[in-house]
């Protein structure tokens, strides 16, 4: 089969789309305590998360590091049995 149709590929993209994220709100609403209203609209959890977020870069972007690296071992290591270099 690799002969005739090469090696297989795999391809992912991804994105912080950290606006989604309910445990990430969790974590920046102890540093905008608004996050916290259950009773706002969701252009108000919108605006308010993509102003902490962008506020407390290092900790959002830590947070997609650690799910990333969750993804790339449960799933990719576990289920697919891809390996990466950088898994152990």
């Amino acid at each position: 089969m690799i002969n005739n149709l090469g090696l297989p590929a795999f391809f992912e993209t991804f994105s912080y789309a950290e606006n989604y994220w309910s445990d990430l709100r969790q974590i920046l609403s102890n540093l905008e305590p608004r996050l916290k209203n259950t009773n706002l609209t969701s252009n108000e959890v919108h605006d308010l998360m993509e102003k902490t977020a962008n506020a407390n870069v290092a900790i959002v972007n830590s947070f997609f590091v650690e799910k990333f690296e969750a993804y790339l071992k449960e799933f990719l290591k576990k289920s697919m049995n891809i390996k990466a270099y950088w898994l152990t």
